[in-house]
């Protein structure tokens, strides 16, 4: 048996986050819903007002990044659960089971769906560009925690002129909390956690717009689901733990965590092994997609935090209750002895040295945090060692493999990357 020494440099991040009291013009007792924003200058609100034993639900807007807010008309009484905003166009999804639309910025409103028959509460909407889109409605039939379903997915590919029902699958009709109990990446894939039915607790995953649903092998009480994209995941847990999927749910790490209950998810662009968290006390940053977690300084004596949007890779955004906080400079800085860039590709390199006796080592690059594995083969095809199979984050790494057991000769290296795969020539000399 060969003797194989690895020796793995991963590219870790601490966070330098600066946060920043960004509430002018804003009252002082809210409770926070939702928060969008198209750029670091822009970004709109849902709130409750709370007054006087009264509540009425407002929306906010700025456009010179949180140092001031205006007042948007809205319709009286009705709150916006989810809001999206693009450009001067914003959708809500509302608690009376309606989408609403304005296309000036919020000055006027119109209604894109109502069917009080089907819902009466909207709790996701997601418009991935300024036609396509996808929303999500609780529906109650007969009993609504032990009978509920199928639950309303609603899907549009011209801006909300019309909303169509697109889910087949009588399962699980109900949230459970709004927007944080499903996401979707694009029109096509997304994730969902039902609420009673006959499989409370377990999350279903959709590859077709919602046509069918396939279950996924995490039965958790997640208060939150948040994905990167289509393989990279993360759900905040009731009893103080995360879970993560690199592979779009098909296999799933659970860690402890210090979040109580999760209220949203963030990852930084570009940089997915780094995630913010949300709960009704802290801000938390995570380097390492989720394993582990430190509690961030915040301008604020008490934090109850809603909603988190990036909107560039250094401008975060946070709504709480009472409170908007601006990062306007998320700084990320290397941990390691050498600081370097997130690689922007997936690069093998030639072994080095080459020829080699009796250790040589392999470099290689990755851009995002995934699934890898090195495994090296001789001239019939037949893997003689594996280097290296399982999760690595992104950057640079280092593999030595060691062959005093091997024969002189050819001998070729072959490292996988989700889909992708290249291979390389050694020649062992002795």
């Amino acid at each position: 048996m060969s003797k194989i020494l690895l020796l793995i440099i991963i590219t870790a991040f601490t966070t330098t986050a600066q946060w920043e009291i960004k509430s002018n013009g804003l009252p002082t007792n809210f409770i926070g819903f939702s928060i969008d924003a198209v750029d670091d200058s822009t970004a709109i609100i849902s709130i409750v007002l709370q007054s006087s034993g009264f509540s009425t639900s407002s929306l906010f807007k700025t456009t010179n990044g949180g140092d001031n807010w205006i007042q948007l008309p809205s319709l009286s009484g009705e709150l916006l659960v989810d809001v999206e905003l693009l450009n001067e166009k914003i959708w809500g999804a509302t608690d009376w089971g309606r989408i609403i639309f304005s296309d000036d910025g919020g000055q006027t409103w119109a209604v894109q769906f109502v069917d009080s028959s089907i819902t009466e509460f909207m709790n996701y909407i997601e418009m991935f560009d300024e036609n396509n889109g996808i929303a999500m409605g609780d529906v109650y039939a007969g009993h609504p925690t032990n009978n509920p379903g199928p639950a309303l997915f609603l899907k549009t590919t011209n801006g909300g002129q019309n909303w169509v029902s697109v889910n087949d699958s009588a399962f699980g009709g109900l949230s459970g909390d709004t927007w944080r109990r499903l996401d979707f990446v694009s029109p096509s894939i997304g994730y969902f956690r039902e609420m009673g039915g006959a499989n409370p607790g377990v999350i279903f995953k959709t590859i077709d717009g919602c046509r069918s649903w396939m279950q996924l092998p995490l039965n958790v009480n997640a208060s939150v689901i948040k994905f990167y994209d289509e393989n990279i995941g993360i759900t905040s847990n009731i009893l103080n733990s995360v879970s993560r999927t690199l592979d779009g749910g098909l296999t799933w790490e659970t860690f402890p965590s210090p979040i109580g209950w999760g209220n949203d998810f963030e990852f930084q662009p570009e940089i997915p092994q780094n995630i913010w968290a949300v709960d009704a006390d802290y801000i938390y940053f995570s380097s390492n997609l989720g394993q582990n977690w430190v509690t961030e300084t915040i301008p604020v004596g008490q934090l109850i935090g809603r909603d988190l949007i990036f909107t560039s890779q250094l401008n975060l955004w946070l709504l709480c209750d009472g409170v908007v906080l601006r990062n306007s400079n998320v700084n990320t800085v290397l941990s390691n002895r050498e600081a370097a860039e997130i690689p922007s590709e997936f690069n093998l390199k030639q072994n080095y040295p080459n020829p080699f006796n009796p250790s040589t080592k392999i470099n290689f690059t990755l851009e995002k945090t995934g699934f890898v594995t090195l495994k090296v083969y001789n001239l019939l095809g037949e893997t003689i060692a594996i280097l290296f199979n399982g999760v690595m984050e992104a950057g640079k790494h280092e593999v030595t493999f060691y062959a005093e057991n091997f024969k002189s000769g050819i001998y070729f290296y072959t490292l996988t990357y989700g889909s992708k795969q290249t291979t390389k020539k050694m020649l062992l000399l002795r």
